[in-house]
């Protein structure tokens, strides 16, 4: 009984969840149309209005970037381990992150992976946004080695970056792949490094 419980109460959480980034999305459109309908308005006051969009439109995005990679972590959802291709994962774990600039470092020929895409490209996102918390250039690289793919996230150190591996942490362990954060030579590089096992 109480197994049935527990998995009625996951799927209100996971309905909960699809219902929250729903409303998450229609709220960054409705405010997307009104930033273009400010255009009409006269200078001082289009900036203002502008601005004020601007800033609502970003915590629209962190809502929804932080709800889809929360969706993961559902109890009871099983990871979909599927073969996929490393490369889209990596641009949208980029534009996940809210960080287009981030440069991806990748061997023209990457090997397939037995992966949740889903759940890595969370883990990924989060890593790259992290990595930009102090300011600079973010750089991804994947690295193949015989029976692995190594990914660095590469950025400047900050103690937030350091501080909040909460979510990675969780998202790495629902993977079954391991995680390390180490600085670069220099000691103001932090890198975390995401080993996954091909298959």
């Amino acid at each position: 009984m109480n197994g049935r419980r527990e998995q009625e109460a996951f799927e209100v959480l996971r309905r909960t969840l699809h219902a929250a980034r729903s409303s998450v999305v229609a709220m960054g459109a409705v405010l997307r149309l009104l930033r273009e309908r400010t255009l009409q308005l006269p200078g001082p006051e289009r900036e203002r209005s502008q601005h004020e969009i601007d800033l609502l439109l970003r915590s629209v995005d962190r809502i929804d970037a932080l709800i889809t990679r929360a969706r993961p972590l559902v109890p009871g959802r099983q990871p979909r381990r599927r073969k996929m291709e490393l490369l889209p994962v990596l641009e949208r774990a980029r534009q996940a992150a809210g960080s287009p600039a981030a440069t991806l470092e990748v061997p023209p020929l990457l090997p397939g992976l037995l992966c949740d895409a889903e759940t890595l490209t969370a883990l990924l996102a989060d890593l790259i946004e992290r990595a930009g918390h102090a300011g600079g250039p973010v750089a991804v690289r994947a690295q193949v080695a015989q029976r692995s793919v190594r990914i660095d996230v590469v950025g400047a150190a900050s103690p937030a970056a350091v501080r909040e591996r909460a979510l990675a942490r969780a998202l790495a362990a629902r993977l079954g792949v391991q995680l390390r954060l180490r600085s670069g030579r220099d000691g103001k590089m932090v890198e975390s490094v995401l080993l996954l096992r091909r298959p």
